[in-house]
């Protein structure tokens, strides 16, 4: 149907149609991957030409997904009012298309970037994409949120090396700015039918779906801020790409999205993660935010072959004085969640140590502990006391 037979010129549009009404995700996933093959050229599947059929799909399922143009912003203030003025039916037909749009698109970025295809236009379009599956994982839904995720490591893949270090300012950029699609932290104007609302909300207690979209974002920024930290954007993609737990792990959904599995090469790994950050690392195995210590578990077991923070310190001992130094500058880091994470790692990295293997670093030590006894927060200075003593 697909390839010069009956039906092949409204083919992937049927497709698109039959998937518009698919409520489940294997269904959605097979779709995906049905689209994908309808707009593939099987006499170039040997090649890395991609066929024009594919630039075509790229372009109906960015339309599709609501992802804007060049330059365009991620979603204003109009967009957002104009959002709230759309009647119920409306609102879930754009719902639909935007849910069918990200995983459609996860599908096929996966597909290309494991192809190695290419895509006239694609590089052009990484960066409008890259905001629109920012904007989805703050989003209400953990599957979409998911494939975003995944999307993203997919176009970090496939740009060229002079584009990344631009994709990664546009994904902290959009990760910063929070505009997001169904985000409950931007702001609405103060109508009637709002004060209704939120009275309804308060009334029907809290909505675990928006309480694990901000506790997803917020994951997502702490991983942001350590690649800052280390002065080292890519980490952020390295960390992202990690395996994690899903439950999307049937046979059509690995084969189409496999959201359980690193899709970064390891050619890529020290680039993402070169060995010169490897002692930094070390305060991270104790970060109070899960997600983010698994991360960081999960990429140097993958990495360095090393899954706990004494396993770091004993296999790479020539590397002990830069995780003792990188350690102290930890505890007087400008975030909280650092300085804490430091306390608790400083108390497993030096107990037992002799002097000749501290001395060079505990002018610096004794000062900054000094700090942290008279550190603003509370939490900070009760974690301090154990390592005081």
């Amino acid at each position: 149907a697909a390839w010069g037979r009956e039906g092949a010129a409204e083919c992937i549009d049927r497709l698109i149609a039959i998937g518009r009404q698919c409520p489940g995700e294997e269904a959605l996933a097979a779709i995906g991957l049905a689209l994908s093959a309808a707009a593939s050229d099987p006499s170039a599947m040997d090649t890395k030409a991609a066929s024009p059929r594919l630039g075509s799909l790229l372009e109906k399922l960015m339309a599709l997904a609501g992802v804007a143009g060049e330059g365009a912003p991620a979603e204003n203030g109009e967009e957002a009012g104009e959002k709230a003025t759309l009647d119920k039916e409306a609102l879930a037909e754009r719902e639909a298309n935007q849910r069918c749009g990200v995983v459609w698109l996860t599908v096929l970025l996966r597909r290309l970037s494991q192809g190695g295809h290419t895509v006239a236009g694609l590089q052009e379009a990484l960066e409008p994409l890259c905001r629109a599956f920012v904007r989805v994982i703050g989003g209400l839904s953990i599957f979409m949120a998911d494939c975003a995720l995944k999307a993203l490591c997919h176009i970090y893949l496939l740009a060229v090396p002079d584009l990344r270090a631009e994709l990664m300012k546009t994904i902290f950029s959009s990760v910063s700015n929070r505009t997001a699609i169904s985000n409950m932290f931007v702001g609405t104007p103060d109508t009637q039918a709002r004060r209704e609302k939120d009275k309804a909300e308060k009334a029907s207690g809290p909505n675990s779906l928006k309480i694990t979209a901000k506790e997803r974002v917020d994951s997502v920024k702490d991983l942001m801020f350590l690649a800052r930290e280390m002065q080292h954007p890519p980490l952020f993609v390295g960390l992202v790409d990690q395996p994690a737990g899903s439950v999307w792990s049937g046979e059509v959904l690995r084969e189409a999205l496999d959201l359980q599995s690193p899709c970064l090469p390891n050619d890529l790994r020290e680039h993402l993660c070169p060995k010169k950050l490897r002692p930094k690392l070390y305060p991270y195995f104790f970060h109070q935010n899960g997600p983010l210590r698994h991360a960081v578990v999960q990429l140097t077991s993958s990495y360095f072959s090393v899954e706990s923070p004494q396993q770091l310190a004993s296999k790479f001992p020539t590397e002990w004085p830069q995780i003792a130094g990188n350690l102290v500058l930890a505890l007087g880091s400008v975030r909280v969640p650092t300085r804490e994470a430091a306390i608790q790692a400083a108390q497993a990295l030096f107990r037992g140590k002799t002097w000749p293997e501290v001395a060079s670093i505990f002018e610096d030590l004794w000062a900054i502990v000094v700090k942290l006894m008279d550190d603003m927060e509370e939490g900070i200075q009760k974690a301090v006391v154990p390592l005081v003593r």
